[in-house]
């Protein structure tokens, strides 16, 4: 999920990380959110509202949040995606989860 108050930055953000999206299809679904309109989502990641975009990769245990004070680029998505799916699978292979 990328978090902004900004429609244009939003919009932005969205056709940056289209190929992201395009890469991870069937795994991982992308979505922008109205930090504004949906503000109660910031307190349950722990994001902070002066410091947006914001990237939060949620599964169904947990949730993963992008570094607010890193820039939000393809590559660092990418880099943070992968290392967001390791941690999972590690996690679930330490619990015998799937």
């Amino acid at each position: 999920m990328v978090f902004s108050v900004d429609e244009v930055e939003r919009k932005s953000l969205a056709k940056s990380l289209t190929g992201m999206a395009m890469k991870y299809q069937g795994q991982i679904n992308f979505a922008t959110v109205d930090a504004k309109k949906q503000s109660f989502f910031l307190e349950h990641f722990g994001l902070h509202a002066d410091r947006l975009p914001a990237f939060v990769v949620q599964t169904t245990d947990d949730f993963f949040v992008f570094n607010q004070d890193t820039k939000i680029t393809a590559e660092a998505i990418d880099e943070f995606i992968r290392w967001t799916v390791h941690s999972t699978m590690a996690y679930n292979m330490q619990t015998n989860t799937f």
